[in-house]
């Protein structure tokens, strides 16, 4: 498949308010572009939560994204959007998870743009753990990568020589995913959609990547610099993509 980039969070931008006011609450840490630190997002029985952002001015997302969280068959995520102050309320997503998971990805189609966006979880049995939500931009590579795909497993450790014995192996990190991806873009609207990725992510923010075998984890551009070579019109690309997990 050709790989899709979830990029940008709504959550981030805009002041965010929830159900509690805890340090745990997602309206304090939903959006820090963080998957090292759980935090809860319903409380009670049943147990349920709503996590809102306003903006200061009206967007539309391209998808609501689970980046990484503990969520059980049966849980009910309910999207709305509406005007600032109230008004023109309107349902984007409503559905029901009928498995177990950790990560999905729903896109969001025909949106108007508004200024407030709120999402309600309601969990049928246990209480909905997130390390991350995204209302993201969507930004899928031009066309197929060319052949011959970089596929790398980085794999964190340092090696303690132990004089006269089996050295010592320190594990810092789990096994993440480096993929280098090829292809070709046409100038105009392939070129400017990834430009605005690239520069969206200035930063060294994280993303989500749907990537050409169609898993799905949050990720981070391994070069600081994205090149755009320009051959009469025709754009050459390369871009590099790093996992990013937790133990």
């Amino acid at each position: 498949m050709i790989p899709i980039i979830y990029w940008g969070n709504f959550f981030a931008e805009g002041a965010l308010s929830g159900s509690t006011s805890t340090d745990a609450n997602p309206g304090r840490r939903v959006g820090d572009g963080s998957i090292n630190l759980p935090y809860e997002a319903t409380s009670g029985s049943p147990p349920s939560g709503v996590i809102q952002v306003t903006l200061s001015e009206a967007k539309a997302p391209d998808a609501f994204v689970l980046v990484l969280g503990d969520v059980t068959s049966g849980t009910r995520f309910t999207l709305e959007s509406e005007d600032l102050g109230g008004g023109n309320n309107a349902t984007i997503l409503d559905f029901t998870l009928t498995a177990d998971t950790d990560r999905f990805v729903q896109t969001i189609t025909g949106a108007t743009a508004r200024a407030v966006w709120r999402l309600t979880v309601v969990s049928g049995a246990a209480q909905a753990s997130f390390r991350e939500l995204q209302l993201a931009s969507a930004q899928q590579l031009p066309r197929s990568p060319e052949v011959g795909i970089d596929r790398t497993r980085v794999r964190q450790f340092t090696r303690i020589p132990i004089p006269g014995g089996q050295p010592f192996v320190k594990r810092e990190g789990p096994r993440l995913r480096r993929t280098l991806y090829s292809f070709v873009a046409i100038s105009g609207l392939e070129v400017s959609g990834l430009e605005r990725f690239a520069d969206g992510v200035e930063g060294g923010d994280a993303f989500t990547l749907v990537d050409d075998l169609a898993a799905q984890y949050w990720s981070e551009l391994v070069e600081s610099d994205v090149g755009f070579p320009d051959q009469a019109g025709v754009f050459t690309m390369q871009l590099g993509f790093q996992e990013i997990a937790v133990e």
